[in-house]
């Protein structure tokens, strides 16, 4: 049986790698998305489109990554960034960048509330929802809960990276909406 670890000891795990044992952020959220790229290539072979909704901080650099390397892989992927570009920073800026460079396309859907997500949604045949990971402690609210509701509507199948966007890490429960 697989140990599962709580979003505390997740935090405590991802400091003890990269502080103690001294491997870089950056190589984590590499690690992170080869194995999200590895279940959706292994479970979904034949999808014509995988979409990635990214949201802000590490999670979202995750769907970057594993955004590049699908697309490496010969995936037909898009990214639905539902946060400006500009505010990445650290790693996920990082991974930013490489999406770019490696042609990943990458939507702002950060000002037209949810409607350029719709529009990737309607097309996928997989979504990965890279929104918000082991983290989170409050209830979605707002346009956080209106794209869960889309990813929700959309009738696809859903890959979390972490967790599903909107579960909270310490009990699996969820305060308000949540992706399934």
């Amino acid at each position: 049986m697989i140990p599962v670890l709580d979003s505390a000891a997740m935090r405590e795990a991802d400091r003890v790698t990269i502080d103690e044992l001294g491997v870089p952020g950056l190589v984590l959220m590499e690690s992170a998305a080869a194995a999200v790229a590895d279940v959706v290539a292994e479970r979904f072979p034949g999808a014509s489109r995988v979409v990635v909704a990214c949201g802000p901080g590490n999670n979202g650099g995750d769907g970057l990554a594993m955004a590049r390397l699908l697309r490496c892989r010969g995936f037909d992927v898009a990214v639905a960034m539902l946060v400006a570009r500009r505010t990445l920073k650290g790693d996920a800026a990082s991974q930013l960048e490489l999406a770019r460079r490696f042609g990943v396309p990458v939507s702002d859907c950060s000002r037209d509330g949810t409607s350029r997500l719709a529009e990737l949604l309607a097309g996928a045949d997989v979504v990965v929802d890279a929104l918000f990971g082991t983290g989170l402690d409050r209830p979605l609210t707002g346009r956080w809960a209106e794209a869960v509701e889309l990813v929700n509507r959309a009738g696809r199948p859903v890959v979390a990276v972490d967790i599903p966007s909107g579960l909270a890490g310490s009990s699996a429960g969820a305060a308000g909406p949540s992706v399934r």
